[in-house]
Order: structure tokens, then sequence, then C-alpha cells
């Protein structure tokens, strides 16, 4: 898995810059609508209003309905504080929720920055021994200067190896992690094998350590916190986490969200924090999180638990932005210098992790080509 990745981010890098398809490849079926308002707290507009090139979105549609593009649930865009596009595909619909996988990463990277707003967490630079009581038999040696800050950009350096097995294999640090009976114990019980901070290795069990740490700072069930700080104030009404048989909640993955839902949260993110005028999360930790921390792999960065990964226009102008992403295309874009967010959900074949480009593709061959 971790090949296709560094697949993803050159390919990011070097850009898409021949429009592949050609215009008898696919049979031109679909017309454009635009969304429909509904009272979900989205205001919505079409594509032509916002400076779109409609014919280039229609292309794309037709290519995701003629098989191009596999497994595709939805494609929504936002611009300019309006959605203009909102379409579904394989009996998907705007009810109907999504497992974000690992892009539930970013959202509890938010619930740990609502935390230290509301001065439940001290600070970033905090050791996590002293949000973690329950664990003192845990051999804490090498381990005391662990901070949630490395937690938050998985540079923890324990022991783990989430990318040369797949999932499904009980070689893979997520799997055994997953089958022990206390999760966030199985994490912190992994030996030291590098100074934390000084290198990026992908952890999931570090994002569940988090989820246990918001909930162990504000004396709430990390549901209730959630709820309160964060979906009640998006307008979020439903949601799902998956919760292990141990009560540890599953934050690095498997939340389930609506496709608009998904595209509410990256909208808080692209107006630093804010919704509707109210400022759920800080300014500040917005800034922080989207800032580049450590680097994975060549030109790929790492924010607090978001991706910065250069994306390449088709006449070579690079493109800033950042995103969360979920196994098999789970994405959310947040292209501030276009005042944008993009969100793709998709289907899931563990044998085809390669999936994950699709969005990319999608984004950098029809959607900003399509900006105006």
């Amino acid at each position: 898995m971790k090949r296709k990745i560094i697949q993803y981010s050159i390919i990011a890098f070097i850009g898409l810059t021949i429009f592949s398809c050609k215009k008898d490849d696919i049979q031109r079926t679909y017309t454009y609508n635009p969304p429909k308002q509904i009272n979900d707290g989205l205001e919505v507009s079409s594509l032509d209003s916002e400076g779109f090139n409609i014919n280039l979105i229609e292309y794309l549609i037709d290519n995701i309905n003629g098989g191009k593009y596999k497994f595709i649930h939805s494609v929504l865009i936002i611009r300019d504080e309006k959605m203009v596009l909102e379409e579904y595909f394989g009996g998907y619909d705007q009810n109907m929720p999504n497992n974000m996988y690992s892009a539930t990463k970013s959202l509890c990277s938010a619930l740990v920055g609502i935390a230290i707003d509301k001065q439940y967490i001290k600070s970033v630079n905090d050791p996590i021994k002293g949000y973690l009581s329950e664990y003192a038999d845990v051999d804490w040696t090498g381990k005391e200067n662990i901070t949630i800050q490395h937690l938050l950009t998985m540079s923890a350096g324990l022991e783990w190896d989430e990318w040369s097995a797949p999932y499904t294999s009980p070689e893979n640090s997520h799997s055994r992690m997953s089958q022990s009976p206390e999760q966030v114990k199985y994490v912190l019980q992994r030996r030291v094998v590098s100074e934390p901070g000084s290198r990026f290795v992908y952890n999931s069990g570090l994002v569940v350590t988090l989820g246990k740490i918001v909930s162990n700072s504000t004396d709430m069930e990390l549901d209730t916190f959630a709820t309160r700080y964060l979906f009640k104030p998006l307008g979020i009404k439903r949601h799902h986490w998956y919760i292990y048989p141990s009560g540890i909640y599953l934050t690095s993955g498997n939340l389930e969200l609506t496709s608009r839902d998904m595209a509410k949260f990256g909208l808080l993110y692209l107006n630093n924090g804010k919704w509707k005028g109210k400022q759920i999360i800080s300014e500040d930790w917005v800034r922080q999180s989207v800032k580049s921390h450590i680097s994975p792999w060549y030109e790929t960065f790492y924010g607090y638990l978001w991706w910065k990964k250069p994306l390449l226009m088709l006449d070579g102008q690079r493109l800033e932005g950042y995103s969360a992403e979920g196994f098999g295309g789970q994405l959310i874009f947040v292209l501030p210098s276009y005042n944008m967010v993009v969100v793709f959900t998709s289907a899931i074949d563990w044998n085809q992790a390669d999936l994950l480009n699709q969005p990319l593709e999608m984004l950098q061959q029809f959607i900003l080509p399509a900006v105006k």
C-alpha cells in the first residue's frame, strides 16, 4: 500500500497535463441540474453562476456513469459558500451516510483543537502520559517525551507498520490493534524505535489514542463532546462511530457522515473555523492544523492529521490546498485559493488501494480546469 500512496504523490506532483479522454470515448447522456435547496445549512447555486464551465463537469459525470471511474458514490462541489454540484451514483443519495475511513482522522484533529480552545487540554506540547493515567502499568521508558503534537503529526517514534501488509492481514499493525483486548494499551506498549518528532510513520493507533485523550481531558464520552461542540453546531444530525468492544472509539476511521455533512466540515476549515458567523474552531487551530509540520516523502507534507499534496494545474501552475483522505477514495479537498471544497465518496475494494488516485485525477482533469 505504501508504494501505491507514493505513486499517488508522484502523480500529484507532476500533474495531469494531458486531457486524456477523447470526446468520442464515452456516450454523452448527462445534463446538469443545480442542487436543490434543503434546510440543512448549506446554500446552493449553479455552476454557471459561480464561474464553471458546465460542459467539463457534464463530461466528468458522463465518465463516471460510463465506467471510466469506478465505485464512485458521490461528487460534491462548493464554491464561494454555495454548493454548485451534488451528484450520487450506485444507488446512493444525499440521505445515505458514507464510511469516511481515514478521513475521520482530520475530524479527530478538530476535536483535539476544540478541547484546546476550551482549555480542557493545555497545549499540543503536553506529554501524553499526563492524560492517560489509567495506563500507569505500561512501560513508559523512552515514551515520557511523546507529546500530543507527535500524535497529531504521526511522529511518535513507536514501532508500527500499517502499510507493508494489507489491512485484511494479521501482519498489519492496525489489524493487530483492532484484535487486541484494549486498543490504546496496545499502542502504548509498542517499543520506541526513533526519536519522537524525527520521522513520519503512518499510525492509526496514535489517532485512537488522541480520541482517548480528548475523552479523558473533557471527562465526557467522545461522542458527547463531538456532538456538543462540532456536530450540533454544524447541523449534523446523524453520525455513527465505530466503538471497539473495549469501549474505545475508532477515531482514526469508520466515522459515518453524509456527503453533505462532509462538505460542511470542509467548509468549516475553508472559513477558518467559522460556521454561519460563529467560531466553532479557533482560527489559530485551523492555521496550525494545515501547516506543513512533517514530510512523509518528497513534495508531500502532513499537518495535524491533514494531508498537503501538491496539485499542478493544466497550465503548469501549482495549487496549494489540503485534504482529509480515506481508503478507497473518501476525500475532502479544501482549496482556499479557489474558495472551494470538493467531496468524493466511493465504495471500497480492498484489492485496489490505488482507487485513492481517482479523485485526484477527476479534480485535476475536470473540476479545476472547469473554473473560469
